[in-house]
């Protein structure tokens, strides 16, 4: 009888939240020490790693980046007019940050920008759409890989669910187009993982920890280890995927 061939694990993520408003030295120390224990499980940094609420950080998180061996895929805050300031809108282009290793090959690296609004959930302030990164990654030995880093609104106030809706049903179609490619896809989709279930019966959810998921097309299957907080409200997520074929 032939046993059938488990592949190794081949491309491995790390999501977090850095909670914006704390100390960026504390960050700094924090993001560090926790991509250390990421490589500790692993034997290896992670392939690709997804911060959220990453605005305020931009400078550390490039210095990580370069210490560390990464490439920086994060966009410049958009600049506000006076009548946006007034309103309190909250500018989101700048809000993910996505670190690629340089020894994995980037293939296409875009931006991809949802069209609603939405409200803060603590001080109704006004959001403009959220910006994601979709980038196709070529891993040594383990072919093409299809990544989308996401931080979905938050479903509160009630009047986001537009919003919300937009994100994920997005997700939905991002990953079920990749047909013969693995693709990934997540970070703090401030969804929980049964909610996902039922939204997304036809993909795959891989259960993070309250908000952070990650979801991936029929061709992968994961593993997870849930992280510490690291300075943050929010737990890190590490997910190793391969191949199911």
């Amino acid at each position: 009888m032939t046993r059938p061939v488990v592949r190794r694990w081949e491309y491995d993520r790390l999501a977090f939240n850095l909670q914006a408003g704390n100390d960026s030295d504390d960050v700094e120390r924090n993001l560090r020490a926790l991509i250390a224990a990421a490589a500790a499980i692993l034997g290896h940094h992670p392939h690709i790693i997804v911060l959220s609420e990453a605005r305020p950080y931009a400078g550390l998180i490039a210095r990580v980046a370069r210490d560390l061996g990464y490439e920086r895929f994060q966009a410049r805050p958009r600049q506000l007019s006076a009548r946006q300031r007034r309103r309190k809108v909250q500018e989101e282009d700048a809000n993910l940050a996505t670190l690629v290793r340089l020894d994995v090959g980037t293939v296409t690296a875009r931006r991809w920008r949802m069209r609603r609004t939405w409200r803060g959930p603590i001080n109704g302030w006004p959001h403009l759409p959220r910006l994601y990164w979709q980038i196709v990654l070529a891993i040594p030995g383990a072919g093409v890989w299809r990544d989308a880093a996401m931080h979905a609104p938050t479903p509160k106030p009630v009047g986001n669910a537009r919003a919300v809706n937009e994100s994920i049903s997005k997700l939905g179609r991002y990953l079920r187009a990749g047909k013969a490619t693995p693709s990934v896809a997540g970070g703090d989709l401030n969804a929980g993982a049964a909610e996902l279930r039922e939204r997304l019966p036809d993909l795959r959810v891989v259960a993070g920890h309250g908000a952070d998921n990650v979801v991936t097309n029929q061709l992968v299957e994961s593993e997870v280890h849930v992280l510490g907080k690291y300075g943050s409200n929010h737990h890190a997520v590490l997910t190793r995927h391969r191949r199911t074929d």
